[in-house]
């Protein structure tokens, strides 16, 4: 009986010692992944919060987009411009890059949609918010001119 509980204790010390050694190595090879202080739910609601000046200035990248008509009358948008506060901010799209989840078919041509802008946050970026551009003006930002909104980001990029 006195063999068998110096081998159980034996036992559970090197397996307390094989777990101790899988966290620390653990803990030295894994990647170590950026923690958040807020959850995608709270930081979604602060961008929200934001005013138009505030978003663009908190944008690390903007996204630019043309719509064109497909064969079945539908219309989709493709990446036409990635602007970045600096070149290490990793976004998920390029230029010429088909963005799927935008295709719909117009029931309204009195004010057709000609492409959108989308903002991301962070590197890798986040999607915050998409807006429509009808002729080149944000709708959601007052019918703010393109123009007038890629010159602020850059300025607060600069």
């Amino acid at each position: 009986m006195n063999s068998f509980l110096r081998g159980l204790g034996f036992g559970a010390g090197f397996a307390i010692s094989v777990v101790i050694v899988m966290l620390v190595a653990q803990k030295l090879f894994e990647p170590e992944m950026p923690q958040s202080s807020m959850t995608e739910i709270e930081q979604g609601e602060k961008w929200r919060a934001l005013s138009y000046e505030e978003q663009i200035a908190a944008a690390s990248a903007i996204v630019i987009s043309r719509y064109s008509e497909t064969k079945d009358e539908g219309r989709v948008a493709t990446v036409t411009e990635v602007l970045k506060d600096n070149e290490a901010i990793v976004v998920p799209a390029k230029a010429g890059d088909l963005r799927r989840d935008s295709k719909y078919y117009p029931d309204d041509e009195f004010r057709p949609r000609t492409g959108t802008v989308t903002f991301y946050t962070g590197s890798p970026a986040v999607v915050r918010s998409t807006l429509y551009l009808y002729e080149d003006r944000v709708a959601g930002y007052g019918d703010m001119p393109l123009d007038l909104l890629i010159k602020k980001f850059r300025e607060d990029g600069a």
